[in-house]
C-alpha cells in the first residue's frame, strides 16, 4: 500500500514510507526502543549500545547527557541512518511517526533525512564547506529536497530563514564565507541549513561545545524560540548538565552504552535515583551559599601579583594607530589566593597572562610580582 504526499521534493509516491494504523494522537513523534548497536573491530566485535530506549514528544526537548562515550552521539546517527559501515543494528526499533526507520531503505530514507530530521553536528567547520558561500550552502540545502525550486524561491527562504536564527543584514552576509563569519553565526548558519526545509525533529549533538558561554546562550536562545514559535521537536545531545538544566523538558541520561535513569527535569534534579546521575549533578559548580565580603586593604594578604592600568597594543603598518588588544586593566591576586579571569574569546584573557610573563609586548602600565615592577627590569633580569 502507497500514500500520496503533496511534499515537493519531486519523489514517486513509492518512495514514502508505510505508516502503522493510526494510534493515539499523544504518540511520541520520535520512539527508540531497545536499541542495540554493535561494530566490528579487527579484535572482534564491541557493543556500543544496548537496549537504548527514548521517546521526543511534538514541541519536547529531550537532553541526552552522559560522559565521553556513553553513546550519546552514536544514538543519534542511529536514527539518521548514519552510522559507520561497521556498525550493526543487533536489534531493537526507531519509529518516526509510526514508521520504523529501521527498516526503511536508503531512497526512503532520503526523504526523511534533512527533510523531516535534521542534524546539528558540534563542529560548524566541518559542516560549512570553505570556498561555498553561506547563503549557496543554505540554498542547496533547500534545492536538494525541493528539486522544483527556483533560484529566486530558495534564496528567499534562505534569507528569511537566517533571520530567524537571529543573522543580521542576511541578505548581505549570505555572500560572505564561512572563514568571514565568527564561530557563533557559523552555528547559526548551520542552524539554518538544517531548520529550512521545516524538520519536525531537530537533533542537536553537542551544538554549543565549542563556543564562549555568552555566544553558548545565544544559541541555546534560538534553538528554544524556534521549539516554542514552530512547535519543533529536539533531541539535545550534550555532556553539559548546565545546559541540560536550561533547556531541557526531559532528561535520558546515558552511561556505556546504555540508559540508567530518565525523567522529566525537573523532577531528576530534584531526586536523581541514579548514582552516576547524582554524581553529575555534584560535578556541577555551585556557588557558596555565602559569598564573603571582600577583604579591607589592612586585612587583606600581600600580593604576589599586581596589575596596574595595563595596556598591550600591536602596531600594524597599515595604520597609524595600532590594535589596542588590552586597554587600563587592573588587577591583584593576594598570597595564597585562586583569581579567575573570565570573558569570551577576544576579550584580552590570554594576551594579559602572555604580557605577565614577558610574551606580549607591554605599552603601558605596571606589572608588579612580590612588589618587584617587571616593566622596568632588564630583559636578562627579568627571565
Amino acid at each position: 500500500m502507497t500514500h500520496e504526499t503533496n511534499r515537493p521534493d519531486g519523489l514517486e509516491q513509492t518512495d514514502a514510507p508505510e505508516r502503522r494504523p493510526d494510534e493515539a494522537a499523544s504518540d511520541p513523534l520520535l520512539s527508540v526502543r531497545d536499541l542495540t548497536l554493535d561494530i566490528s573491530t579487527p579484535h572482534g566485535t564491541a557493543r556500543i549500545l544496548e537496549s537504548v530506549s527514548l521517546d521526543v514528544h511534538k514541541g519536547e526537548i529531550v537532553g541526552v547527557v552522559g560522559e565521553s562515550g556513553s553513546g550519546k552521539s552514536m544514538t543519534a546517527l542511529s536514527v539518521l541512518r548514519i552510522l559507520p559501515p561497521t556498525a550493526r543494528i543487533v536489534e531493537g526499533g526507531i519509529d518516526f511517526e509510526r514508521v520504523d526507520l529501521a527498516t526503511l531503505s536508503a531512497r526512503q530514507m532520503r526523504t526523511i533525512r534533512g527533510r523531516r530530521i535534521a542534524m546539528v553536528f558540534q563542529d560548524h567547520m566541518t559542516t560549512l564547506d570553505p570556498v561555498v558561500s553561506i547563503g549557496a550552502q543554505i540554498e542547496e540545502a533547500y534545492r536538494i529536497h525541493h528539486r522544483g525550486a527556483g533560484r529566486a524561491e530558495a534564496r528567499r527562504r534562505m534569507i528569511e530563514t537566517l533571520a530567524q536564527v537571529g543573522v543580521p543584514d542576511p541578505e548581505n552576509r549570505a555572500k560572505q564565507y564561512p572563514h568571514q563569519w565568527s564561530g557563533g553565526m557559523r552555528q547559526r548558519a548551520v542552524i539554518a541549513m538544517a531548520l529550512i526545509n521545516d524538520p519536525d525533529l531537530i537533533i542537536a549533538d553537542e551544538p554549543t561545545t565549542a563556543l564562549d558561554v555568552t555566544i553558548q546562550a545565544e544559541i541555546l536562545a534560538v534553538l528554544r524560540e524556534l521549539r516554542d514559535r514552530r512547535g519543533l521537536s529536539i533531541l539535545l545531545i550534550t555532556h553539559d548538565m548546565g545546559v541540560i538544566a536550561d533547556m531541557a523538558d526531559r532528561i535520558v541520561v546515558m552511561k556505556q552504552g546504555t540508559v540508567v535513569e530518565t525523567g522529566e527535569a525537573h523532577a531528576l534534579f530534584d531526586s536523581p535515583k541514579h548514582s552516576y546521575t547524582r554524581t553529575l549533578l555534584d560535578a556541577v559548580p555551585q556557588p557558596p551559599d555565602d559569598i564573603a565580603e571582600p577583604a579591607s586593604e589592612e586585612d587583606a594578604a600581600p600580593a604576589s601579583l599586581e596589575v596596574r592600568d595595563l595596556v598591550v597594543q600591536y602596531r600594524r603598518s597599515w595604520r597609524r594607530q595600532g590594535m589596542r588588544a588590552v586597554d587600563g586593566v587592573s588587577f591583584s591576586v593576594p598570597t595564597g589566593s585562586v583569581v579567575g579571569l573570565v570573558g569570551e574569546s577576544g576579550s584580552g584573557k590570554s594576551t594579559i597572562g602572555k604580557a605577565v610573563v614577558g610574551l606580549a609586548p607591554i605599552t603601558s602600565g605596571t606589572v608588579l610580582v612580590e612588589g618587584t615592577d617587571l616593566t622596568q627590569l632588564p630583559r636578562a633580569a627579568a627571565r
